[in-house]
């Protein structure tokens, strides 16, 4: 049985991905898999726009809270 959460989250993260191009079949593929290991609660494709773009909305925060200029490493 699923525990109910006495609180609501009070955090939620937009994560707006491009996935490569004709490999969105193996990234919905990917998700699934994963759904359990991974706090997403919402995904979808817009209708019109860039065909490679996703929305997920994830519970709580995915980022640093805090604004930090990117390194170089995280920039690809």
């Amino acid at each position: 049985m699923k525990k109910v959460k006495k609180k609501a989250l009070r955090v939620y993260s937009l994560a707006t991905l491009e996935v490569v191009p004709n490999k969105l079949p193996e990234f919905i593929e990917k998700v699934r898999k994963t759904s359990r290991m991974v706090p997403i609660i919402a995904s979808w494709q817009p209708v019109a726009g860039n065909p490679n773009e996703v929305n997920d909305i994830w519970k709580g925060a995915i980022g640093p809270r805090d604004y930090h200029p990117a390194v170089e490493s995280m920039k690809e």
